[in-house]
């Protein structure tokens, strides 16, 4: 019997059992319903995240460029003795990796016993140098030349012969237009 509303209650009381009217599921259920499915989405938003954070820093991990960055760090004594061994990327903030037509660029903190360094490693296709700065604690910067003849990254690609546009030699023609005086009048009116 329902006490919640006494009309009803005062209905459901006169009839018999087999006409009660019958809550439906959602009424009977929702208090336990909705906390978890509310639980639910929320774990899954944070999976989410953390699994994106995940594979952001395995992309980077697996890179070619990021391979030959850690072992030349990892060599170096200075960074030995400011940082210590064994260096670890740190996943949060989030390593920031961008490949696009002229740059590729890594940003990333790296971790040792010792403290954190900072560093970037940033390749220019079109020129072919790669350039890899380590900032260590007390605001030391260091920075190594990574290119050793062949690129990490993919050279930048000149135009085909055929589709190639002729420069000039010399400076661009003089041209000479006539401006009309403010003061003529318009033609054609």
């Amino acid at each position: 019997m329902s006490t919640d509303n006494p009309v009803l209650a005062a209905v459901e009381a006169g009839l018999p059992n087999s006409q009660k009217p019958r809550r439906g599921w959602f009424r009977r259920n929702w208090l336990w319903f909705v906390p978890t499915l509310l639980l639910a989405m929320m774990l899954l938003c944070v999976v989410g995240f953390f699994g994106f954070i995940e594979c952001n820093a395995c992309t980077l991990c697996n890179s070619d460029l990021y391979k030959k960055a850690m072992q030349k760090v990892m060599a170096d004594t200075k960074v030995q003795n400011a940082v210590g061994q064994p260096l670890t990327l740190v996943k949060w903030p989030l390593p920031y990796y961008s490949d696009t037509e002229t740059d590729l660029e890594i940003y990333c903190d790296l971790n040792g016993p010792k403290g954190v360094a900072k560093m970037h490693v940033r390749v220019r296709k079109n020129v072919g140098n790669t350039e890899l700065k380590v900032k260590l604690p007390g605001n030391t910067e260091l920075t190594f030349d990574l290119s050793d003849g062949k690129n990490v990254a993919a050279p930048y690609q000149q135009p085909k012969a055929g589709n190639k546009k002729s420069q000039p030699n010399g400076p661009p023609p003089e041209v000479d237009l006539d401006v009309p005086d403010d003061a003529a009048p318009a033609s054609g009116r």
